[in-house]
Parts: structure tokens; C-alpha cells; sequence
């Protein structure tokens, strides 16, 4: 079985069609969003989706996800595997660390650009309050952000 989104096709034998389903259309939205409340104080359409994968998608599911071709299903899925504190997430953040692939993030209303290392940094960033579940060290964080120029 594969996917495309944006012309990019994965292998995804272990992913069940309505994981798919739903990475294919994180991924054809431009933002990452990253609180639950938008326009009315309703969850958008975006972080709807992000919490039926978190939800939904098994483990296994989401490390394959988080290896793949569109940066905002990346970046959802490490987020979900940080949330579940997934055993090998340091071993997904190492294999990811060098991908520097801008994604465009909201956060209270506000819109940001940053690159997708970075956004792995600050889901296990221990300050970050929207953010739960797996968190590193301060000699973890130095020596990540140190590896990504920061």
C-alpha cells in the first residue's frame, strides 16, 4: 500500500487506511497547529486531526509516520509518541536531528516558522506547558541545541 501527499509516495504496510487518511490531510494543511482552540473556541480542523492519531494510531504507526515525506506529519507524529513517553523517541529525535525543513506552526492565534528540529526540541522542552509527556534534561537540551546551532 502507499500514499502520496504532494506527490510523494511512502510504503505504509503497517499503517491502517484511516491513519492514512488522516496523515494525508495533516499533511496537505499548511500549519502545524499547536493548541486546541481556534476561531469561536472551537479545536480546529488541524488539531482534530492531530488528536485522532494520537488517539488512534498505535505506536508502531506513528514512529513510521514520523519518518515521513511531509514535515507536518513528522512532526505530529513525534509529537504523539512524546505524549505517550514512546521508549525509542530519542533514538527517532537522533535520526531526525539534522532535518532543518521549515514548518509553519500556530500558537495562540499567532503564526510562526520553524524549522522541524527545532519544533522536536521544544515538544520535550520541560517548560513549554502546552506540551506533555516525554521531556529531556538541561544537558540533553544544551547538547541538542548545541548540535542544531543554537
Amino acid at each position: 500500500m502507499f500514499f502520496a501527499s504532494k506527490g510523494v509516495a511512502q510504503t505504509t504496510t503497517h499503517i491502517r487506511q484511516s491513519i492514512v487518511d488522516t496523515a494525508i490531510l495533516i499533511g496537505d494543511f499548511k500549519f502545524v497547529d499547536m493548541d486546541a482552540v481556534g476561531p469561536g473556541g472551537m479545536a480546529t480542523s488541524q488539531m482534530q486531526r492531530f488528536i485522532f492519531l494520537l488517539e488512534n494510531a498505535t505506536d508502531n504507526e506513528l514512529s513510521i509516520l514520523a519518518s515521513n515525506k511531509n514535515a507536518n506529519v513528522r512532526a505530529y507524529a513525534f509529537w504523539s509518541l512524546a505524549i505517550r513517553k514512546y521508549k525509542r523517541l530519542r533514538q527517532i529525535l537522533e535520526s531526525q536531528l539534522s532535518d532543518s525543513t521549515l514548518i509553519y506552526c500556530r500558537f495562540n492565534c499567532t503564526n510562526l516558522s520553524m524549522p522541524i528540529n527545532r519544533f522536536y526540541i521544544k515538544v520535550l522542552t520541560p517548560t513549554n506547558s502546552f506540551m506533555h509527556g516525554t521531556t529531556l534534561t538541561e544537558d540533553e537540551l544544551k547538547k541538542y541545541n548545541d548540535r542544531i546551532g543554537n
